[in-house]
């Protein structure tokens, strides 16, 4: 099974659906705004002043973060997917950042396997698919990535795109018990102590 198997079109809108290629923009052929009529896409907003600047070079949505992503730069295809995976997205634009996502996700990018495997969790920009959220989540739990982790030992309790196996899904539940309340809160509803951790108080 392979996360490629699963973003290979599907996606509900954007320049995705055209066979996961697209064509250059800034320093190609394409402009920015013949770029958008093809994407079928409204640019995100511009970032507020101050806001992340330094995090992201000051290139939220410039063109040279833009550039970066189509050059194949995991950082700048995060960067961008966020860009547009705001709270008011359009389902253009959710499915435009599920698009970058899952290019960052191909190279590794731990944060955008988290997201990609949660998109294929609840549905969002892309089919509903317990399988392609196992396959990326646990890509991403294997990187040390904590709420991966505690997503994997839900799918193994519930036996959501694995087959239900309590001992698996304890064994990912502490692995996520570490960072985040919700897997140890989870653990002691199975009747486990949860470990120490080192970022939550005792009986966090």
């Amino acid at each position: 099974m392979g996360g490629g198997g699963g973003g290979g079109g599907g996606f509900g809108g954007g320049v995705a659906v055209t066979g996961m290629k697209k064509p250059g923009v800034w320093g190609t052929n394409l402009t920015a705004e013949e770029y958008y009529r093809y994407a079928e896409v409204v640019p995100p907003p511009v970032q507020e002043i101050g806001v992340f600047d330094d995090f992201i070079e000051r290139e939220y949505f410039s063109p040279g973060l833009v550039k970066k992503a189509f050059a194949g730069d995991r950082e700048a295809q995060y960067h961008l997917a966020w860009c547009y995976n705001t709270e008011k997205a359009t389902p253009a634009q959710r499915a435009e950042a599920a698009y970058w996502y899952l290019q960052a996700a191909r190279q590794g990018h731990e944060q955008s396997m988290l997201t990609i495997g949660e998109y294929y969790l609840h549905g969002i920009a892309l089919p509903q698919s317990d399988r392609e959220a196992v396959y990326w989540l646990r890509k991403c739990a294997k990187k040390g990535n904590s709420w991966a982790a505690y997503l994997m030992g839900e799918m193994y309790l519930a036996g959501r795109g694995v087959k239900a196996d309590k001992r698996e899904a304890i064994r990912w539940l502490k692995k996520g018990s570490d960072f985040y309340r919700e897997p140890r809160q989870r653990l002691r509803s199975l009747g486990i102590k949860p470990p120490p951790s080192q970022y939550l108080p005792e009986g966090a």
